[in-house]
């Protein structure tokens, strides 16, 4: 058998292969989905054409196997396995993989999550799709300058958008896994300054399609605090899973997420909503886990009424304020 070129390549595409009924079948598919030639699709599943190092990344993310051991010996120590690079505009990976992640760990049994919350992501507002949508749109339009969304404003047309539509239902299954994971959570009472200085930048520039429109978010917001509330009180997720809650109180500004389980264990870190990376390298996971730790130390468990009260106190004067200066 003639030497393969690119033996990691043809590794993974092996395992691809093994998602479809044959190998030809496979590779058809992979040639109509990325429009391929049939050569070209041939030889990279071959190992015989090279491609880019961060494509592979997106096919291992896309067909979920991003934590096999294609690489002799397992991924070297030394280095960081970014399954989604930054800055790479791919949501559809990105939420494939968050979601994939979650499934299994929920699945496990004994699977735990240590979360910290710098700036509200996307990920703690499931019963919120308009917020979830409005930082889609502030996203697209504000920070990526995405050609297909310019003029657009943001309203009940952005949200029926097939996209959007198809993002936000990605956003709603990925949380259902979330909220049936045990965990501990750290937030802080600024987590939501972000959000309404974005919301207040796009009335300013009257980029609401509907009048109506800044008041639903607010409304939304406020909404959402309360929900919060009610998981703080009851201890439990949406779903009844255990949940812990600290106030951190802005001394944590990144949003970080660690899963951990007997034999699955992994960490995001999300400096927005297309610059997230995801890590299983152990010395990295254990590195984070802990800085969680020891957060408990200088933060305030929620579950004594006083804390509690006081959190959420600070929590909706911080919103009064935004809303008041605007």
């Amino acid at each position: 058998m003639e030497k393969v070129i690119y033996p990691l390549q043809y590794k993974l595409f092996e395992k691809i292969a093994t998602r479809h009924r044959d190998r030809a079948s496979a590779i058809a598919h992979y040639q109509k989905k990325y429009s391929f030639s049939r050569s070209k699709a041939y030889a990279h599943f071959g190992g015989e054409r090279p491609i880019e190092g961060d494509f592979m990344l997106q096919l291992m993310s896309e067909y979920g196997l991003h934590d096999l051991d294609i690489w002799p010996g397992g991924w070297p120590e030394t280095h960081f396995m970014v399954t989604v690079p930054s800055l790479q505009t791919n949501l559809d990976a990105y939420l494939s993989m968050l979601s994939n992640d979650l499934k299994r760990l929920r699945i496990k049994g004994n699977g735990y999550l240590y979360q910290t919350t710098g700036d509200l992501p996307m990920l703690l507002m499931k019963t919120r799709r308009r917020l979830t949508g409005f930082l889609l749109f502030y996203h697209l339009n504000f920070e990526l300058l995405e050609p297909h969304y310019k003029n657009t404003k943001f309203g009940t047309a952005f949200l029926n958008d097939p996209q959007i539509n198809t993002w936000l239902d990605g956003y709603r299954e990925t949380l259902h896994h979330f909220h049936e994971i045990p965990g501990t959570e750290f937030w802080s009472p600024k987590m939501l300054d972000s959000l309404l200085v974005k919301i207040n930048f796009v009335r300013m520039l009257d980029d609401f399609k509907e009048p109506g429109e800044y008041r639903h978010l607010t409304e939304e917001i406020y909404t959402l605090v309360n929900e919060m509330e009610q998981m703080v009180e009851r201890e439990a997720k949406l779903s009844g899973a255990p949940l812990q809650v600290f106030n951190h109180q802005g001394l944590m500004h990144n949003n970080i997420m660690v899963g951990e389980s007997e034999d699955l264990k992994f960490l995001y870190l999300n400096y927005g909503l297309m610059d997230a990376h995801r890590y299983h390298q152990p010395s990295a996971i254990e590195t984070y886990l802990a800085q969680i730790k020891r957060a408990g130390i200088t933060s305030h468990a929620l579950n004594s009424l006083k804390n509690r009260r006081d959190f959420f106190t600070s929590l909706n004067d911080a919103i009064a304020k935004q809303l008041k200066d605007n």
